[in-house]
């Protein structure tokens, strides 16, 4: 007989979990009841899914780091209680898909720092706090070199992020950035767009003071370069 779901439950303070789910349904369930439990979590190369559920108020996670599928990349982390704190979380997503999810549903939940590399095919990350005030203080993202585009979306009210740094992709160049609730405060935006400038149209100024009836003689530009003398 062979049972591939693997369940533990620890009730003192101050335990260690490490588990390794099966290979077959990488199927793990990690109930931590008392404060102070530590988890570490390595899913299931198969299918790749992790489910962290904290049920105590005030559980600590310190560290979370999730290795999602190579073929699914799916990675759900849900704390679902009020206080529950995440000060660490590092995903990598599927080289397939790309997709990262990290949805906390909680009030008061604070995830300090948030790393997320998404796929070299799609470069899709989305990170979603739906929740009154969560804070996200640092996010950066490194889109794909294809699409290049980084979607960050804030949608509940009171949401801060305080730094965001995309770097665009070479060929499009895309960064969108859109905040869809009101309070929503972006202190620092830095974007590196595309190298190519082609198609660039440049406007300068010549400013040449003359009296009435003066002959004026322009040098000539550069090739492709329009002069207008007003």
């Amino acid at each position: 007989t062979v049972i591939t779901t693997t369940t533990v439950t620890p009730e003192a303070t101050g335990t260690t979990i490490t588990t390794t789910p099966s290979v077959s349904t990488g199927t793990t369930t990690v109930t931590p009841e008392a404060t102070g439990t530590t988890i570490t979590t390595t899913p299931s190369v198969s299918t790749g899914t992790t489910t962290v559920t904290p049920q105590a108020t005030g559980t600590t996670i310190s560290t979370i780091i999730t290795t999602p599928s190579a073929g699914t990349g799916t990675t759900t982390i849900t704390p679902e209680v009020t206080g529950t704190t995440i000060s660490i979380i590092t995903t990598t997503p599927s080289a397939g898909t790309g997709t990262t999810t990290i949805t906390p549903e909680a009030t008061g939940t604070t995830i300090s720092t948030i790393t997320t590399t998404p796929s070299v095919s799609t470069g899709t990350t989305t990170v979603t706090p739906e929740a009154t005030g969560i804070t996200i203080s640092t996010i950066t993202t490194t889109p794909s070199v294809s699409t290049g585009t980084t979607t960050a979306t804030p949608e509940a009210t009171g949401t801060t992020i305080s730094t965001i740094t995309t770097t665009p992709s070479v060929s499009t160049a895309t960064t969108t950035v859109t905040p869809e609730a009101t309070g929503i405060t972006i202190s620092t935006i830095t974007t590196t767009p595309s190298v190519s400038t082609a198609g660039v149209v440049v406007i300068v100024d010549i400013v040449i003071p003359v009296a009435s009836g003066v002959m004026v003689v322009v040098p000539v530009p550069a090739d492709g370069v329009v002069v207008i003398v007003d």
